[in-house]
């Protein structure tokens, strides 16, 4: 009898070893992303779950297939198209869960409420700035991250926009974005979970696939295209004012730039001339006053007669992403130049003022 006994156990631990023991899923979880963060509360009861974001409810059936692996329906059709069927799942603890499909659905959602949120309030905080005279610049490019941030953005400025954003959702802060504005109005606010994800939202689905067709697929990406963008304007108005504090009489047409060995002007009665030291230094310091960041730029202006008549500004002389004002311009210019790049450009410039 014994034997037979041993026998049977043996038979059962070996058929348990070959067929794995299924998750009992029962209770109440956490439903997380990738990383953890909970999204939203599921809780599976006999063969039934609930999914409870904080605006919605789900409800589905549900079956367990095999370790680590369930079968979900949804009585949501939308939801049943993209989440529905077999899934694989994690438990991270007692109380947290991921479920492939139905976290990145929840998280895409949730992304996608948030760009909304963002791009409202960020113009709801400009409105107010603006009529209590504390909008410090109109034209600047806002992040979660302080590398993307560009366009005379003060710290003391940078606090007042996430303070006042705070007062608009509670979930502020929780998402990484960049956000565009123009003219004292958020043209486009872009959010993602990191900036390396190339999972990304806007209020406008247009205007994110114009963005990723111009710039990148990434945050980061869309991010740096952006700022270097933002500094060619910047840069370029700040040019402008700068000329007009300055007396220019001495050099009526003449090439600048970060890089000093393109640095050259020609007139009428001098012909080809190097700029002197001390104008040199009193035009930068007319800029600074008028852009913060101006030693951080890589550019080459073509000035005449007191006006800035082309920018042209890159991340590095030899990247090929050049951006540029007038904007209208710069793709003929280039062509002109068969310039690939800024140092292309640079050279170019340089030719035309010295002949």
């Amino acid at each position: 009898m014994k034997k037979i006994l041993a026998a049977t156990l043996l038979a059962a631990i070996a058929a348990a070893s070959m067929t794995g023991c299924k998750d009992k899923l029962d209770g109440k979880y956490d439903l997380c992303n990738e990383n953890g963060d909970k999204l939203a509360t599921i809780e599976f009861e006999d063969e039934d779950f609930k999914l409870r974001t904080d605006d919605q409810k789900y409800k589905g059936d549900f079956e367990i297939i095999e370790n680590g692996k369930i079968d979900m329906n949804f009585k949501d059709d939308d939801l049943d198209d993209n989440c529905g069927g077999k899934q694989s799942y994690k438990l991270f603890d007692k109380t947290g869960i991921y479920i492939e499909d139905v976290s990145a659905e929840m998280e895409n959602q949730l992304l996608k409420d948030y760009s909304v949120q963002l791009y409202k309030a960020i113009n709801s905080v400009l409105v107010e700035l603006d009529e209590l005279d504390e909008l410090d610049t109109d034209y600047f490019l806002y992040s979660t991250n302080k590398d993307y941030i560009s366009g005379n953005v003060s710290d003391d400025f940078a606090k007042t926009l996430d303070k006042n954003i705070k007062n608009y959702f509670d979930d502020y802060g929780k998402y990484d974005f960049i956000a565009r504005i123009s003219n004292g109005v958020c043209g486009y606010a872009v959010a993602a979970n990191g900036f390396d994800s190339k999972d990304l939202f806007c209020y406008d689905e247009d205007t994110l696939d114009g963005l990723k067709d111009d710039y990148g697929d990434t945050l980061s990406e869309i991010g740096g295209a952006l700022k270097t963008e933002m500094e060619s304007f910047v840069l370029y108005e700040a040019f402008n004012d700068a000329l007009d504090d300055l007396d220019f009489d001495e050099y009526p047409i003449f090439l600048f730039s970060s890089d000093d060995s393109y640095n050259t002007s020609w007139d009428y009665s001098d012909g080809v001339k190097a700029l002197d030291s001390s104008f040199i230094s009193e035009l930068d310091q007319a800029i600074r006053e008028y852009y913060e960041d101006y030693d951080n730029c890589e550019f080459v202006a073509l000035m005449s007669y007191g006006e800035c008549v082309y920018l042209f500004s890159a991340e590095s002389f030899d990247t090929d992403e050049v951006y540029g004002y007038p904007e209208n311009y710069v793709e003929s210019v280039m062509e002109e130049a068969d310039a690939e790049n800024l140092k292309d450009i640079a050279e170019y410039f340089k030719e035309l003022v010295e002949e």
